[in-house]
């Protein structure tokens, strides 16, 4: 399916995709007015694990969801006593495809066949597999670098790497606290007996930009025994 964008219904000045973006072609300041200039905008992640983003309309600032704008752009409004509702029990799957009206019964019958766990490498939608979340888990552990930064390194968006943070996706993924084979120490990276080569096999990690990344910090990878 090619992506589409249409306008977010409501709101003057965004855009929303089939596949769950969005975008403004708002001017970044306090007069908040409409140019011809089109971005995508960050999105954030709430408490329950959901893509929400604050939109401006009339001077406020009106916090949105990601799957309302979709369903309302490209299905129509919400019909009475209706909620959306993930068909894959993945609340940052946004696609059209996975996005549905339904009711709060419906809702909770969903919850109950996917459970609390997010969707894991099985899905077909999954772009990570239990190591490379391991892997991933063990990167955040140790707060040297940015969320972005790894999600840059994974080829994920930043919301992936936030969703993992928090225990909202892959939480069944397992690590020991302070690993003992990972250890942070002047900015040189030492993790898992892994050299960078072995590293970027191991999780299916793009080679060339993963060694500018480590080049670009500092940060070096040696065996530890």
């Amino acid at each position: 399916m090619e992506e589409e964008w249409r306008d977010v219904v409501g709101f003057n000045g965004y855009k929303i995709s089939n596949y769950g973006k969005i975008g403004s072609f708002r001017i970044i300041g306090p007069t908040g007015g409409i140019g011809d200039k089109f971005r995508l905008m960050k999105q954030s992640i709430d408490s329950k694990g959901y893509v929400k983003i604050g939109l401006k309309r009339k001077g406020e600032t009106i916090g949105i969801f990601a799957h309302t704008m979709v369903l309302e752009a490209f299905c129509g409004p919400k019909p009475p006593q209706m909620e959306c509702r993930h068909l894959d029990g993945n609340p940052l799957n946004n696609h059209i495809d996975n996005l549905k009206w339904g009711t709060r019964k419906e809702n909770a019958h969903d919850r109950h066949i996917h459970g609390s766990d997010i969707i894991g490498e099985d899905h077909h939608s999954s772009k990570l597999n239990k190591d490379q979340v391991k892997a991933i888990k063990i990167i955040l552990q140790s707060k040297l670098i940015s969320h972005q930064k790894i999600a840059d390194i994974f080829n994920v968006s930043r919301v992936a790497i936030r969703a993992i943070n928090i225990g909202k996706n892959w939480k069944h993924v397992k690590i020991k606290n302070n690993t003992p084979k990972q250890i942070i120490l002047d900015n040189i990276y030492y993790i898992n007996q892994h050299t960078s080569k072995e590293f970027c096999d191991k999780f299916n990690v793009d080679r060339s930009s993963f060694y500018d990344f480590c080049r670009r910090n500092n940060i070096k990878f040696i065996r530890v025994k």
